[in-house]
């Protein structure tokens, strides 16, 4: 009798398990790509952005004498922060 409830628990807590880290493994796989793809945006308007430096060092220097550098950077901030609780908030609605 013993034995048996013991094969059943054993049994039970193996597919309880395997079910929530299976949708434990989708979440957290949904994580990894939208940060991706959006570090992968951001990588490449950075490299833009360096790669054409002289062209735009003229409106640079307006920006950082009229303070609207760190207007943006607030705002890129703010922004990415956003994109990470809303991801974040995304995996776990879809758990």
């Amino acid at each position: 009798m013993i034995k048996i409830l013991w094969v059943v628990l054993l049994w039970l807590g193996e597919k309880l398990l395997s079910f929530a880290f299976k949708r434990i493994l989708y979440g957290a796989g949904l994580g990894l790509v939208a940060y991706g793809v959006s570090q992968g945006l951001f990588n490449m308007l950075l490299s833009y952005v360096q790669s054409n430096f002289a062209l735009f060092s003229p409106l640079f220097y307006l920006i950082s004498i009229s303070g609207l550098d760190v207007f943006i950077s607030m705002i890129l901030s703010a922004i990415s922060t956003r994109m990470m609780f809303d991801t974040g908030r995304f995996t776990l609605r879809k758990m």
